[in-house]
């Protein structure tokens, strides 16, 4: 997080020794799997603090999950959440995730036409205690459906 919040989680070794027993392909599928479950609250808040204006910058709100390349390679997997999908149609852009990209810039830290109403910063912080729960309890569950 930007304000240099911290947070520790203990009790995670016996699901990181189950993890580390996987093989690098089935471990990565069973974090982005359980990455995307627990990221949906955050996506949902963030969907629901964006700006209704056109419905532009709601519909762009997505979730990618991915496995790292390139010089990310020491991570196993990465879930985004936020504008990520171009929009459904609507004007000129209709096809242009630029424009959306724009609009949530402007939205989260405002500029000389409007005030800054973040809903991208306070989606994660709001449900950070139920993202990390959720990873958890996911993990476990995949996990236990590997056995």
């Amino acid at each position: 997080m930007s304000d240099g919040s911290k947070f520790n989680v203990e009790g995670l070794g016996k699901l990181n020794r189950a993890l580390l027993g996987l093989d690098a392909k089935t471990g990565s599928a069973v974090l982005r799997r359980a990455g995307r479950q627990a990221m949906k609250r955050v996506e949902t808040a963030m969907r629901n603090g964006a700006k209704v204006d056109s419905g532009d910058l709601q519909d762009s709100i997505g979730m990618r999950a991915s496995t790292a390349k390139g010089k990310s390679r020491d991570r196993v997997a990465r879930i985004t959440v936020g504008p990520l999908k171009k929009s459904k149609g609507r004007g000129d852009n209709k096809r242009d995730l630029h424009n959306t990209n724009q609009k949530a810039i402007a939205q989260e830290y405002g500029n000389a036409k409007q005030s800054a109403k973040p809903f991208i910063r306070p989606a994660l912080e709001n449900n950070i205690d139920s993202v990390l729960r959720d990873v958890i309890n996911e993990v476990s569950n995949e996990l236990t459906k590997l056995k």
